[in-house]
């Protein structure tokens, strides 16, 4: 489901890779966000100096596993949205750097939590896309800010309305990720990275990230006050329900 790989650099930085496995192609079920949820918890407490989740196989991630969650109970539907949240909670208000590396097609869930990281690297084959209109689904506000902080209020509503997908080239153009590298070199590039950042001055450089990621704190601290009551009960919305199923079949 998850593996943790330690890295100790030769400049004696730590950092945790949190690798996400869970086949054909990580779709993320309640076990895999609790997993990186914890992963990420756990590094902060290891004293771990930055983290890079990465994913094995030919995706990223695919988003929440719709088959899966379309046949969840509500007492289900609420943990897995609970999850969701905690997993978009530790990578914005981490107080280390988080890097992702983005080897394949970054879908729905995986896409949003990518966006309150600090670093993205893809794969020149990748895409990236929110896709949880096409099925059926509102976004929070708390992903069109994370959005528009990238590519200004409009192109983010349009963005996300739209439910767009979009090619890695496309996706370096609009500073949606920082970098292309060929797939086999991502997580050495993201490690690269974490390392420069963390041989700047610690505290110099830990208080000027908070400063900069203010804005992501606070639509970060609305959403988690936010009751998950209504998004369980939009879950099983008919409308919905029925827009799910027609794009299961597709």
């Amino acid at each position: 489901m998850l593996k943790v790989i330690n890295h100790q650099l030769y400049s004696g930085n730590r950092i945790r890779e949190l690798q996400l496995r869970r086949p054909p192609v990580n779709a993320f079920d309640i076990d895999l966000l609790q997993r990186l949820h914890s992963g990420i918890e756990q590094a902060v407490e290891d004293g771990i100096g930055a983290i890079v989740v990465s994913a094995h196989g030919a995706s990223f991630s695919a988003g929440m596993d719709v088959k899966l969650s379309v046949n969840m109970n509500r007492e289900k539907i609420s943990e897995l949205f609970q999850a969701l949240g905690d997993v978009t909670l530790a990578v914005g208000k981490s107080p280390i750097p988080v890097a992702f590396a983005i080897n394949g097609n970054c879908l729905g869930a995986g896409a949003v939590f990518s966006l309150f990281a600090d670093f993205r690297i893809m794969s020149r084959q990748a895409s990236f896309g929110i896709t949880e209109v096409r099925g059926g689904m509102t976004l929070g506000k708390h992903v069109f800010a994370a959005l528009s902080r990238i590519l200004g209020p409009h192109r983010a509503q349009e963005f996300i309305m739209e439910a767009k997908v979009i090619q890695a080239e496309r996706a370096l153009e609009l500073g949606i990720v920082d970098r292309l590298e060929a797939n086999h070199l991502l997580v050495s590039r993201a490690l690269a990275w974490c390392d420069r950042v963390l041989k700047l001055p610690s505290k110099a450089m830990l208080e000027t990230r908070s400063l900069c990621r203010e804005d992501l704190h606070e639509v970060l601290a609305y959403f988690e006050e936010k009751n998950q009551k209504a998004r369980v009960d939009d879950w099983f919305d008919s409308k919905l329900n029925t827009t799910i199923t027609k794009v299961l079949k597709t």
